[in-house]
């Protein structure tokens, strides 16, 4: 069993509200419009509806939140800073590393099929480049908690010294974001695809990415 890495959280987490007073009704739009806008996209949800949702009149609404795209920009932090809350959950989690590998691609599965898939899509169409850059400078992206989780493994012995981690750690998060993909497409066009859990996909992706495909003889 290996020791916990030294990968840890910030004190206050970025995107959280940090001395600021906890604002119960902008906590609530916030979860409504997560709702909302994960199960029908940005573009198809008024906010007319999110008001009605957070059982508040739309004026209330626009006290909180300026327009929709800020209201948006509100749920892109709030979706990234639980997701990185994950990621250190499974980092924290005093697993060897293939189980911490599989702990973390079976929950960004999870996300990617899941609640986050309309909300990943729609970020990158209606938030520029500029705006999520400042996002990140508010919450922590989570590959760096990744990349950071792999510094320390290979400084332990456990990943070879001459792999780039720095290399390592998006191309493992690609093979993960490639098969997300994979999946979504092909339910959407009706394509048949082995009936796997989210369990499974990461296995099998932790599995080539620590081992390859080739035979070992």
């Amino acid at each position: 069993m290996m020791e916990s890495s030294s990968a840890s959280p910030p004190s206050t987490p970025a995107g959280s509200t940090g001395g600021r007073k906890h604002d119960p009704a902008k906590e609530r739009i916030l979860q409504v419009a997560t709702e909302l806008f994960s199960a029908r996209g940005y573009a198809d949800v008024s906010m007319q509806e999110i008001a009605n949702a957070a059982g508040m009149t739309k004026a209330a609404l626009y006290y909180h939140f300026d327009d929709k795209k800020a209201l948006f920009v509100g749920v892109f932090v709030r979706t990234l800073t639980a997701f990185t809350a994950q990621m250190y959950a499974a980092i924290d989690a005093n697993r060897p590393l293939a189980e911490t590998l599989r702990a973390i691609a079976s929950f960004v599965v999870a996300n990617g099929r899941g609640e986050g898939r309309r909300i990943n899509t729609d970020v990158h169409t209606f938030i520029s480049p500029e705006e999520r850059a400042l996002v990140f400078k508010e919450v922590e992206h989570p590959s760096l908690a990744f990349i950071r989780f792999l510094e320390d493994q290979q400084a332990r012995g456990l990943i070879a010294p001459e792999i780039d981690v720095g290399f390592a750690g998006p191309l493992f998060m690609s093979m993960i974001s490639g098969q997300v993909r994979r999946f979504t497409a092909a339910s959407m066009i009706g394509l048949p695809l082995p009936d796997m859990t989210d369990d499974q996909i990461a296995a099998n992706i932790v599995e080539i990415f620590l081992h390859g495909v080739c035979a070992h003889t």
